[in-house]
């Protein structure tokens, strides 16, 4: 430009759509933002850099994605260099895809469904995001929620594009009721969801459809960035927040909630199987949605960075719009502000009292969400910790197991050598030895190594071969370490062709657990070692320690882990979900015989207690060239520290509760030990939920 005003060089990357015709009052919601104007985000997130130099968490793209699997929000508010390194990866691998898409047909149309009410201050941003798309084949859906005004039907009107349709509902159904009834007015092929408050870039309707078709899979979402309020000015957020994304880990996202609607497109013939969202849900709705489609659906999990949603943007509007009348209308007297003053002085409850509902509100919220997943598993079992805390184990979902029926078919009968080490333990145990009767179909023998425990414990383990079949019991003088009592087992059952299981005796099977860990072995004929979820109960404090992005408050897999630092390959295996790692404790194991002959037991020389599992695993890997291999189909409870509910009574034995013999079930014979009820929510559930951070 050789005359007049040179744009800001961020801002040289701009470029309008032949079909984005943005009427001219909106048209600077487009010209004043960075994000449809496509500015770099690492140059409007430098102002929140508190480090140029880089962090111990992360340096590589690969080792960011491996933290983000135990903590989806692991770039925060303080932006260091690693952080903005990873941005940057994220911008740049968003731009090699709309090249790459740019030239394919555009033939798909996708649905984009907006729910709304009372907001047209704010909604006019999120569809000029929607306007800015360069996919252009779209509709979308504004479902008003039964506003008091025609406002919003008034601005949809200035946009002048019939692809945008509003559709008004006579009463107020709530956010979940106003997408259903938005796709129930929809054509698309393909669903997307976009709040009224958030934006998207450009290209997240182009990338997301494309990705999702190429990875053959119905699910697909992507990284967003999170903002508190909104700045007219800068068309940023007030606040950077962080950003939010993380590999799919199924178990991580029953625990918290991760894949916001924003970030989300699936293809439509998903809700014929799942169901629309659940309307009686005031909070999380979307989590419960997504809950539902990958149980039948594997996603693909996108790393570009194209959802900015807004928290309390009507909010910040409302208050801008305000701003003059406060000035010329004062509404609190001089006398009246003292008051106030001297209300909060004296620690006036009115605020606390308030927080403290919205916080039960939000706890009632997850509660509900997490009723409704056990009530899709295909079994449940109460137990009650020695805090005297009642827990409910359940296993995945219905659904799920059923989809997994005929790959579990093709696994040969082979009986299984299962190896418990035992110390001062009997209720555990006998909670652990019933689990295995009721959920292995697979023949299999126990060999239970007791290391020293004292004689009234062992007078009570004595009794468990005669309640249960397949299991012998090994007496050792005294108490030798984890280590030893494992090779003192080993040595009963290695010289058999038959695969060993090394298991806690603190741990609650759930059905199919075994079998899934056969089918890993059986798939990949690499494979020495196959690990399932290693599930504490709520509430456990070592949740946290493994899993940073966890809510304490719901129970949570382990078995990734951020503390062990255990993850390899993410994508060993997409179809099944599995995941290769350098490191699993042997909680349970399932190994190859020939693999544990070639390592002779564990080094109880180097490890007594500890130490021989990170021995073992490094052996298989680096010795055997095998791999160690996660499924996230087996869920084993770890239960540290149980008494069930029926030993609260001092003076009733568990043992009496038990059958004279336990068997194991057919693959289909699963009893649901307790049905699920409104009533009994508040004993299955832990009540004592915070308010959850993230919400869908």
């Amino acid at each position: 430009m050789k005359m007049g005003h040179q744009p800001a060089q961020v801002f040289e990357n701009v470029r309008y759509l032949d079909r984005a015709n943005i009427p001219q009052e909106h048209l600077y919601r487009v010209t004043a933002s960075p994000v449809l104007c496509r500015v770099p985000p690492t140059r409007f997130l430098a102002p929140y850099q508190i480090k140029t130099r880089l962090h111990k968490h992360y340096n590589t793209f690969e080792e960011y994605c491996h933290r983000a699997m135990t903590l989806p929000d692991a770039i925060g508010s303080e932006l260091w260099e690693s952080d903005l390194r990873v941005v940057a990866y994220m911008d740049n691998n968003k731009k090699k895809l709309a090249r790459d898409y740019s030239t394919l047909p555009q033939d798909t149309l996708i649905s984009i469904i907006m729910p709304t009410r009372n907001r047209a201050a704010v909604i006019a941003d999120a569809i000029v995001s929607v306007l800015m798309q360069s996919y252009k084949n779209w509709e979308l859906i504004v479902a008003d929620d039964a506003s008091d005004n025609s406002e919003t039907e008034a601005l949809i009107k200035q946009f002048g594009d019939d692809r945008i349709k509003y559709v008004r509902l006579a009463e107020q159904l709530g956010v979940g009721g106003a997408r259903n009834t938005g796709i129930e007015h929809s054509s698309g092929r393909v669903i997307a969801y976009l709040g009224d408050e958030d934006q998207w870039d450009p290209d997240f309707l182009l990338i997301l459809l494309n990705q999702m078709r190429s990875q053959r899979a119905r699910i697909a979402y992507c990284a967003h960035v999170m903002w508190e309020k909104f700045d007219p000015d800068a068309r940023l957020g007030r606040t950077f927040k962080g950003v939010r994304f993380a590999p799919f880990n199924r178990p991580l996202l029953e625990n918290t909630n991760y894949i916001a609607p924003v970030t989300l497109v699936h293809e439509r013939d998903l809700l014929d199987e799942i169901g629309p969202f659940d309307a009686s849900l005031k909070q999380h709705g979307g989590w419960d949605l997504v809950l539902r489609m990958t149980e039948v659906a594997q996603p693909i999990a996108v790393p570009c960075l194209l959802g900015h949603s807004f928290q309390a943007k009507a909010e910040e509007d409302e208050n801008i719009a305000a701003a003059d009348q406060a000035k010329a209308d004062e509404t609190l007297s001089t006398a009246g502000q003292a008051k106030a003053d001297e209300n909060i002085a004296a620690g006036s409850q009115t605020e606390p009292t308030d927080n403290a509902s919205a916080a039960r509100d939000d706890a009632d919220a997850l509660k509900a969400v997490q009723l409704r997943l056990v009530e899709r598993s295909a079994w449940t079992q109460p137990f009650t910790t020695m805090d005297e805390k009642e827990h409910l184990a359940f296993s995945i979902g219905q659904r799920s197991r059923d989809l997994r029926q005929t790959k579990l078919s093709r696994l040969p009968v082979e009986p299984v050598q299962i190896v418990i080490p035992n110390y001062e333990s009997a209720s555990e145990l006998e909670v652990c030895l019933r689990s295995i009767a009721e959920h292995t179909p697979t023949p299999y023998h126990v060999v239970i190594v007791d290391n020293g425990s004292s004689e009234e414990t062992y007078a009570q383990l004595e009794k468990l071969p005669t309640l249960f079949e397949n299991v012998r019991l090994i007496k050792e003088d005294k108490h030798s370490g984890f280590s030893f009592a494992v090779n003192r087992g080993l040595a009963e059952v290695v010289d058999r062709d038959e695969k060993i299981l090394i298991l806690n005796n603190d741990t609650l099977a759930t059905p199919d657990w075994l079998d899934e860990l056969r089918y890993v072995l059986f798939k990949h004929a690499d494979a020495g070692m196959a690990v399932p979820r290693q599930t504490l109960p709520a509430n456990s404090k070592a949740s946290k320690v493994h899993i940073p992005g966890a809510v304490s408050a719901i129970e949570c897999d382990i078995n990734l882990s951020a503390h062990h630092n255990n993850i390899i390959d993410l994508e060993f295996d997409r179809e099944d979900g599995f995941v290769e790692l350098t490191y699993a404790p042997l909680f349970c194991g399932l190994v190859r015989p020939e693999t544990m002959r070639a390592a002779g037991g564990l080094d109880s020389g180097n490890g007594p207690h500890y130490r021989s599992d990170w021995i073992l695993c490094d052996f298989i890997r680096r010795h055997m060239n095998q791999r160690i291999i996660y499924t996230p189909h087996s869920k084993v409870y770890h239960l540290q520290g149980v008494a069930t509910q029926k030993r609260k009574s001092s003076d009733e034995g568990f043992l009496a509760s038990l059958p004279s013999k336990s068997r194991p079930l057919e693959p289909r014979n699963i009893i649901r030990q307790q049905q699920l009820s409104q009533g009994s929510d508040t004993a299955s559930l832990n009540q004592n939920v915070p308010q959850s951070p993230h919400s869908g």
